[in-house]
């Protein structure tokens, strides 16, 4: 339920529908139902595909959620972004961190289970899927914190040269 809520809401935003709400409603409800729809009317008399599907739809999102749970942690730390009241202190911050790591240890031994179960590889070739999962995870984990960093050092520099000109600008008015 919430999915297709989300789904929703989603579509509008991007379809930018200017018609009337039941109809906006009835559309992107059709759109975000219609394909799980046309899933269970295949699989309905075959529980064991309907199953396999169900697997594979969990697998992908497990996949997919650094994707969507990264930026959500990065925007929500951000004081630019949400303003000083709404930002999470440290310790909120840090507990939402290892809870994201955890969730993503558990995302990934499903995803490496499933894997390992539909495909025959060799050690080296799980050896190569699990380093090339980590790097992304690890990548989308940094890059918010180096862009962070990078932008605090510049705002750093900024300001000092600010502070320089004033100073040089309020000993030009001293001579003067």
């Amino acid at each position: 339920m919430t999915g297709t809520y989300a789904g929703q809401f989603v579509m509008e935003g991007f379809l930018d529908l200017r018609i009337a709400a039941w109809k906006r409603v009835a559309i992107t409800r059709t759109m975000a139902l219609g394909p799980a729809l046309v899933v269970a009317l295949l699989t309905e008399y075959d529980g064991f595909h309907s199953d396999i599907v169900s697997e594979m739809i969990n697998v992908m999102q497990s996949v997919q959620l650094p994707f969507a749970l990264v930026p959500l942690l990065t925007f929500t730390t951000n004081k630019r972004i949400m303003g000083q009241p709404f930002v999470y202190n440290r310790w909120v911050v840090l507990a939402l961190v290892v809870g994201t790591l955890a969730l993503f240890g558990v995302n990934y031994a499903l995803v490496f289970r499933t894997l390992q179960q539909s495909f025959d590889l060799s050690s080296k070739g799980w050896t190569v899927v699990a380093t090339f999962y980590c790097a992304l995870v690890l990548y989308l984990m940094a890059f918010p914190f180096v862009s962070w960093y990078k932008s605090q050092r510049e705002n750093e520099v900024s300001l000092a040269n600010l502070q320089q000109q004033e100073a040089h600008t309020a000993s030009e008015r001293m001579l003067a």
